[in-house]
């Protein structure tokens, strides 16, 4: 009988949530808005160095930009 730690599901998710990230910034990556919407939650928001908060809109329409552009 084997035993499973209960830390493992615990280590895949947060494996598996810092992957997602890395894909968020890969520049290797499509950064196209459907991919971006399935990545980033409905609730998104984020902090800039300067303070200034940006929604999921606003980080989507960004970062499809960026993208659109290289």
């Amino acid at each position: 009988m084997t035993h499973d730690d209960p830390h493992d599901d615990d280590d895949a998710l947060c494996a598996h949530l810092q992957q997602l990230e890395v894909a968020l910034h890969h520049p290797g990556l499509p950064g196209d808005a459907a991919r971006l919407e399935a990545l980033l939650h409905p609730d998104f928001h984020e902090v800039g160095r300067s303070g200034r908060p940006y929604d999921r809109a606003t980080v989507v329409r960004y970062l499809s930009q960026v993208v659109a552009r290289s």
